[in-house]
């Protein structure tokens, strides 16, 4: 709600919470929500323009900068292949400042397991494209990235949620929490 423009003051608690810590809040911040329930890795999104989004990546970068954010990672997004941290990084500055949400990532990476011909790529370029956001977000001063992780068993889908849950659990929980709120 805060990065949505909603102020700080009409959020209970968070105003004092803000105060406390000296936070503040940008007036514009570029955002990206990935909801991995939204669609599967199967789809392929159509936007504006009749652009094909078929990718994770490619989602965030339409999100972020639109058609202009998305063209920086067309190429990516055409292949399945997982944009580099400095690529990444370069589209977090372009867009700052930022924030990236991402809900939902183990029911998405787990339609992945044992898959090569989709088109959002395969289960290990999606763990690639976590390390290489984590640490494109921590390069970027004002880009803040959060992302939910289920935290019981019976949230992640049998073995092939275990084991995305596992491996995005390996590559998320490297960054810290409130240090990057404080970079924004």
């Amino acid at each position: 709600h805060m990065a949505g423009g909603t102020l700080v003051s009409d959020l209970p608690g968070l105003d004092q919470l803000f105060e406390k810590d000296g936070l503040t809040v940008p007036k514009k911040i570029n955002r990206a929500v990935l909801v991995g329930t939204s669609r599967g890795p199967q789809d392929i999104l159509t936007v504006e323009g009749g652009q094909k989004i078929r990718t994770t990546w490619g989602e965030m970068a339409w999100q972020l900068g639109g058609a202009e954010g998305f063209a920086m990672v067309a190429e990516n997004d055409e292949r399945g292949i997982a944009p580099g941290s400095n690529l990444l990084e370069a589209l977090f500055k372009k867009y700052s400042p930022s924030l990236i949400l991402i809900d939902e990532w183990v029911a998405y990476a787990r339609n992945l397991v044992d898959k090569s011909d989709l088109p959002a790529g395969t289960y290990d370029t999606q763990l690639t494209f976590a390390q290489q956001l984590t640490e494109a977000t921590k390069q970027v001063a004002n880009a803040l990235l959060l992302i939910s992780v289920p935290q019981s068993i019976n949230e992640i889908g049998g073995s092939n949620g275990e084991l995305a849950c596992n491996g995005l659990k390996n590559v998320v929980t490297r960054l810290p929490t409130l240090e990057a709120m404080k970079r924004l």
